[in-house]
């Protein structure tokens, strides 16, 4: 095949790629009877459709962890618990997995998909909103120090393995972007912070002699 001809050829194939909608804007200026059809220009592109069932789940994740977070800093706020920085920690988990699943939602939206509840009963467990609480135990009630900070940490890891999958799995350049960009870093510094937490908490927790005032002295720390 010669340069000019695989030119040409490329010329065509780009050229053909845009002509749907093309052709769709000349019908309608032909016929203004006929209505837009979005599908004909939409702003879906490379292979983020492929995908959407995953994203629709990482979307799920964010905000069933969020209401469980919301749990967690209410039961640690009462007063029989009376741990008021782990209440303010957690609240801030909380509102971060909320902020997450709003812009991964407002992405869906950017690349011409949605996250409106799926009507097909095969995929009723992967796309669409949804959530179920879960926790120790499957209640937050008795949730220790300790317990609480393994569970966040569990959590952040389920959350950034589904990330990591989604990025090996996908050849969009865009959707690698925005998940390497407002993801990946953010997860390792959070797993990072749990897992220092617990490398804390635990001695404190084993140490019946001095374990309640170190409790208490570990929470007045997130009160800063």
């Amino acid at each position: 095949m010669s340069l000019k001809f695989a030119v040409f050829v490329v010329l065509v194939a780009l050229a053909s790629a845009e002509e749907p909608c093309r052709e769709h804007i000349r019908k309608l200026k032909a016929d203004p009877s006929l209505r837009m059809d979005a599908d004909a220009c939409t702003s879906r592109h490379g292979k983020f459709n492929l995908h959407i069932d995953l994203i629709h789940g990482l979307v799920n994740e964010h905000i069933s962890q969020s209401f469980l977070y919301s749990s967690m800093s209410s039961h640690f706020a009462s007063d029989k618990v009376n741990r008021l920085g782990l209440s303010k920690f957690m609240g801030g988990l909380a509102d971060n997995m909320w902020s997450d699943a709003i812009e991964l939602i407002k992405y869906v939206g950017t690349r011409g998909a949605g996250m409106a509840p799926s009507m097909d009963p095969a995929k009723t467990t992967k796309t669409g909103l949804h959530f179920a609480t879960k926790a120790v135990g499957g209640t937050v009630d008795g949730l220790t120090e300790v317990e609480a900070f393994a569970w966040a940490l569990d959590s952040h890891h389920e959350i950034a393995s589904q990330v990591h999958y989604i990025h090996s799995q996908t050849r969009d350049a865009a959707l690698i972007g925005f998940l390497e960009k407002e993801f990946t870093a953010k997860h390792a510094d959070s797993i990072r912070e749990l897992s220092g937490a617990l490398s804390n908490l635990v001695p404190m927790s084993k140490d019946a002699a001095g374990r309640e005032m170190a409790l208490y002295l570990f929470d007045q720390t997130y009160l800063g």
